[in-house]
């Protein structure tokens, strides 16, 4: 029995997509109700004494987060990384993916609640990369918290309404649950092997209700939002211009100088962090406020920062809270475990959910949900995150895979 294990969207998905805008709005009803779905599955499977908080929006994730932290700087550590590896959250995935406001929204949730554990006293800042990207997010949330604003009263009766209609509607999300479980073997290519469809099921609750309003954020010229009482957003270089060649580094150094953080930012969070220019500014962020010997030393967090090598200055930096979705598809060989088979459906036997967690300090954790063979997520295995070596700072994938393979073959022989 081999496994197949998916972390990401296929980009051919993409490409489908874009060929076929005419029909995103007759698809759009169809594609949130088998995300509803699959994350009722989800939800199903979550054990929250076993797992803590389910990360299932920008805030829980956000709590989630602040906790693992608050241990971690209670330890004396104040360099600490949070990976949320979700293709909306993840730079490295590319524009047709990564969504910028929605990690600008995880970024303010984590400095409110990084202010509720004690953290950051008063205000952390909230760093983009440039004073472009800052503008975009702060156009775009201001349009938000002004429709919020207007819909207010709209908004209230709508939400007794859908209270009210809760009972009435689970009965068809049990069935969509159901139907995710024993889909026919179109279907599941489709769903499966084309898009990871557990990690888009994530995605899509985390990215709120603006999912079909892309085009409101394009409107231009609404009024900047500025600060709250628990963040400020900035941006890492400002309005500088970096030269792409062997003035960089001098370039970089002169802008997070005069544009990254301010002396009122109690806590510094720095969000998806990628490519030379943005490491050499992380770089100067860490030494000039994260080392032991810095007199404005303070709590420096970085989400999603993503770097082909691990500067010197982030060794020490520890991972709080890491969370990875996965899908596991195992493969029936020829004469093995063909009474496992569900008729209809080939050599396919179902889909494992797999989830790859770090609470600090709590050691890297491996949970695994088999298709028709458990519970639940079950714990899988563990690595001490001291044993793990490399840039990213996470557990091989080697590993993963070994672990999810000798588990669902337990499962199987049970």
């Amino acid at each position: 029995m081999a496994t197949k294990l998916s972390s990401s969207p296929n980009p051919r998905d993409e490409n489908t997509e874009n060929e076929n805008d005419n029909d995103d709005d007759d698809d759009n009803a169809k594609k949130n109700d088998q995300l509803s779905a699959m994350r009722n599955a989800l939800e199903s499977s979550w054990d929250g004494d076993l797992m803590g908080i389910l990360p299932s929006t920008p805030a829980a994730g956000a709590e989630a987060s602040a906790e693992a932290v608050a241990a971690v700087v209670k330890d004396g550590v104040s360099v600490v990384m949070v990976n949320i590896l979700l293709p909306s959250y993840d730079i490295t995935q590319g524009p047709n993916s990564y969504d910028e406001v929605l990690m600008a929204e995880f970024g303010t949730a984590l400095a409110e609640n990084l202010k509720k554990v004690g953290v950051a006293s008063k205000k952390s800042a909230v760093l983009l990369k440039n004073a472009e990207s800052e503008r975009n997010v702060k156009r775009t949330l201001e349009m938000k918290r002004r429709r919020n604003s207007e819909n207010g009263q709209e908004g209230e009766e709508e939400k007794k309404e859908e209270e009210s209609d809760v009972d009435d509607n689970e009965s068809f999300r049990r069935q969509l649950q159901s139907s995710w479980e024993g889909k026919d073997e179109t279907e599941e290519e489709d769903d499966v092997d084309d898009v990871d469809s557990y990690r888009r099921q994530l995605q899509s609750s985390w990215g709120g209700d603006d999912d079909d309003n892309t085009s409101e954020k394009k409107t231009p010229n609404p009024t900047p939002a500025t600060t709250t009482s628990s963040y400020r957003i900035g941006s890492l270089l400002g309005e500088a211009y970096i030269s792409p060649g062997p003035d960089m580094f001098d370039d970089v150094i002169s802008a997070v100088d005069e544009y990254a953080v301010r002396d009122t930012d109690d806590a510094i969070i720095i969000l998806s962090a990628h490519g030379p220019d943005s490491m050499i500014a992380v770089r100067r962020v860490v030494a000039a406020y994260g080392s032991d010997r810095s007199e404005k030393k303070r709590p420096i967090v970085l989400v999603n920062c993503k770097f082909e090598t691990m500067p010197v200055e982030l060794r020490t930096a520890v991972m709080g809270y890491s969370i990875l979705p996965l899908l596991a598809r195992q493969k029936i060989n020829e004469g093995g475990f063909s009474s496992q088979q569900r008729q209809g459906r080939g050599e396919d036997d179902g889909v494992t959910k797999i989830v790859l967690l770090r609470r600090y300090p709590k050691d890297w954790e491996l949970f695994v949900d088999v298709s028709g063979r458990g519970n639940g997520f079950e714990l899988a295995g563990s690595l001490e995150a001291d044993g793990i070596v490399g840039s990213s700072k996470t557990p091989p994938m080697e590993w993963v895979s070994g672990c999810v393979k000798r588990h669902m073959d337990f499962k199987y022989r049970q």
